[in-house]
């Protein structure tokens, strides 16, 4: 079963530890050694060996980051680390010494711990345990990014978790008063993923004293008839798929505002009136 940490931006699954969108890196200013310390904390508090990160551990696209590479260095060498790669992990698969790197495709993991990639030849790094078959019976739950479809293999989960879109919530709040008069929970995924600019340069989220971006969990169900229409008729879907869009771990990670940086998921199979959100301490706002 997926469980939701208490005030944390992070899941568990099974053995599994589930993150995303750390970004690390100079241009974000988000600190290797304190996102490990943390991550380190969290594993040890939950007492997991084996640790999934959905994308996107590095801040630049291009270059291979070295504190990113650092971060990976330090996971691997204490836990069983793997990552599904995101659209800012760029050469990543270069650690594979120290990691299981899958495509965007995204794996599956089941409850009893094992783990195989979205397609096959999709896997780079430590030898994973075995091809998944995929599920009907909620005993697994598809991982990926959320910024390339996830393998055909993923859609016989009744559950798939992605990163990619950062959701946040915004509120606004009475100028002078201190309290909230109206909060903005978007059932939209392009509003819901709104883009807190100054949370995304590292400063306040706080703007002219009455706007406040919290990140959240944005769940809800895909449209089967539009998963088909991509993969066409003879693909084996899950009748009913739900969605589960996780927060960004890293501070700095602002959110898409535009339709098109949510990703072929939320984009184009989400059913938006589906929409459940919920901040990191459990109170759902729609």
């Amino acid at each position: 079963m997926l469980k939701f940490l208490y005030n944390e931006p992070a899941a568990l699954f099974g053995e599994w530890l589930i993150i995303s969108d750390l970004h690390i890196g100079k241009e974000t200013g988000v600190n290797w050694k304190a996102s490990a310390r943390i991550v380190h904390e969290l594993m040890e508090r939950e007492q997991k060996r084996k640790l999934l990160v959905l994308g996107d551990v590095k801040a630049t696209i291009a270059s291979t980051e070295g504190d990113a590479g650092k971060f990976i260095r330090e996971m691997g060498s204490d836990y069983e680390l793997h990552i599904t790669k995101g659209n800012h992990d760029g050469n990543i698969e270069k650690y594979h010494g120290y990691c299981t790197v899958y495509g965007p495709e995204g794996a599956v993991i089941y409850d009893d711990g094992r783990i195989g990639p979205g397609k096959e030849e999709a896997v780079i790094g430590r030898e994973h345990k075995g091809k998944i078959t995929g599920c009907g019976r909620g005993n697994c739950i598809a991982v990926l990014h959320g910024h390339a479809w996830p393998g055909e293999e993923l859609l016989k989960c009744r559950t798939m978790i992605i990163g990619h879109a950062h959701p946040k919530y915004v509120f606004d709040i009475m100028r002078g008063m201190g309290q909230t008069t109206r909060g903005q929970a978007f059932g939209e995924a392009k509003r819901c993923a709104i883009r807190s600019r100054e949370c995304a340069r590292g400063e306040s989220p706080f703007r002219s004293g009455w706007r406040r971006a919290e990140k959240v969990w944005m769940i809800g169900k895909l449209d089967a008839k539009a998963l088909k229409e991509h993969y066409g008729k003879k693909a084996k879907i899950c009748r009913s798929v739900k969605l589960v869009c996780m927060p960004a771990f890293g501070p700095y990670a602002g959110a898409s505002d535009s339709k098109e940086g949510l990703g072929p998921l939320l984009k184009n199979t989400f059913i938006k009136r589906s929409a459940e959100i919920y901040l990191l301490n459990g109170i759902q706002l729609k």
